[in-house]
């Protein structure tokens, strides 16, 4: 079993680097351990239950066959509309002592954990006392994680998840019986949402381990809830530090393959309710710091991807190390809000190779009607919006809120309109001058207008 086991992460490792992935058949394959290892079945699909129980409601619990009497035990919980049929589910297995009721009443316990109705006192009762009177595999489990205690287990199964363990979640889940997935039951979710919580409330390097061993679960899952926990997890921890490039670029990309570009409209509204659910949990003003750890680290690669790929498409190389020095300066003060590259259509094929040999996600904008080595970088300080670019092009800036101001994130952009010499009154050019000037002078206009110094020419001049 464990070289099955070992073959089907290995082809989870070849999807990593650009493969299918393994077939949906996978979800099942892993079904088919958690039965070998004792662990819940799966439930009923409702189309067939809802019907068969208030079927069931309708006749005396003693008079229903053992075959119903099983199903109503596993599946009754899955609506309160069935809890009076239920509790007498309950007293009929309480008297009758078999263990397929034992079984298939844990399965229900698990596979729908009604702690939000008073039903799960009975039930967890009953688990309990089930489980008390017969020395199989379920007591462990139940001493272990307190497994029949509802007000406990989920607490306890998110500590084992979220712990530095090798292979955490699943280990967890399949050792407690939940399956091969903590998405497979809803204590198992209620225990993952947890467990996501406890690694984000942690810090910096003390979080790498579990978040780790979390997207190692995710990528073989198709389908969760919870984001915006997961969110948390991933991004919380990195508020005020940053992860090795390796985490950052792996929980990078799944945020974008699995959730979206927060940048990007209209796919920006996927995150509209994650932001949502997480200020409802921590408040607005956190809520926000949480999401723009992720946008902080899309700036970043936008910004120095950028320059490294214009170092090898620029017609004046010479020029291109000044203007790459001064403007990371402040990415590196972290004063630049947002930044989105419009690349000519020689940049563009370069920064492919660019970003693929530093491992990293590129989204970008595109220039027309203008020269094929001719690229502007659009960025945000302050209130100022500033276009610069990869050739002898003057350095343009804007007010945000002036609406002849380049948009940021637009697929497309019209190279006169990005080099345009004329606007309102909070509209400026400045030459690059061949005798290197020109940082000072741009250096003072950032700061005459936004109060922000440069790292190293300060206020400048003007």
């Amino acid at each position: 079993m464990s070289f099955i086991r070992g073959a089907i992460e290995h082809m989870y490792g070849i999807a990593r680097h650009g493969f299918p992935k393994p077939p949906t058949v996978l979800p099942h394959i892993h079904h088919a351990f958690a039965l070998l290892g004792g662990g819940v079945e799966s439930a009923e699909d409702h189309e067939e239950l809802i019907p068969f129980l208030r079927e069931c409601q309708k006749h005396p619990i003693d008079e229903l066959r053992r075959s119903d009497l099983n199903r109503v035990l596993k599946g009754a919980w899955c609506d309160a509309e069935f809890d009076e049929l239920a509790l007498s589910a309950i007293e009929r297995a309480e008297a009758d002592e078999r263990s397929s009721s034992t079984r298939n009443l844990i399965d229900g316990y698990l596979l729908y954990f009604p702690i939000e109705r008073d039903i799960i006192g009975p039930l967890s009762r009953a688990c309990q006392g089930q489980v008390a009177a017969k020395d199989d595999h379920w007591r462990g489990r139940s001493q272990r994680y307190n497994l029949f205690d509802a007000s406990r287990a989920p607490e306890k199964l998110a500590a084992s998840m979220a712990s530095e363990e090798a292979d955490a979640f699943r280990s967890t889940c399949s050792d407690a019986g939940l399956g091969a997935s903590p998405f497979a039951t809803r204590i198992g979710q209620i225990a993952f949402s947890k467990a996501c919580l406890k690694i984000a409330g942690r810090v910096g390097d003390k979080a790498m381990t579990s978040q780790k061993h979390l997207l190692q679960l995710l990528e073989q899952e198709d389908h969760f809830d919870d984001s915006a926990s997961i969110v948390r997890a991933l991004l919380e921890p990195w508020i005020e530090h940053s992860p090795p490039p390796a985490l950052r670029q792996a929980i990078t990309a799944f945020l974008l393959d699995r959730v979206a570009d927060p940048r990007l409209y209209p796919k920006k509204q996927k995150w509209t309710p994650i932001r949502g659910h997480i200020a409802d949990q921590v408040g607005a003003e956190r809520a926000g710091a949480i999401i723009s750890v992720l946008r902080r680290w899309l700036t970043e690669v936008a910004m120095r991807t950028f320059f490294r790929a214009i170092a090898e498409t620029t017609d004046r190389r010479d020029q291109w190390k000044q203007r790459q020095d001064f403007w990371l300066a402040y990415l590196d003060a972290g004063v630049v809000g947002d930044a989105w590259p419009a690349l000519g259509p020689r940049a563009k094929n370069q920064i492919r190779s660019v970003a693929k040999s530093q491992g990293e996600r590129l989204e970008h904008g595109e220039t027309q009607n203008g020269p094929p080595a001719s690229s502007s970088l659009i960025m945000d300080i302050g209130d100022l919006r500033i276009a610069e670019w990869s050739d002898n092009g003057m350095c343009r800036f804007w007010s945000t809120a002036n609406k002849d101001a380049p948009e940021l994130y637009n697929n497309y952009y019209d190279n006169a309109v990005l080099r345009t010499t004329t606007g309102k009154r909070d509209f400026e050019a400045l030459r690059h001058d061949a005798g290197g000037m020109w940082v000072y002078r741009v250096a003072g206009l950032v700061y005459q207008r936004t109060g922000v110094a440069h790292p190293k020419y300060g206020r400048g001049l003007r």
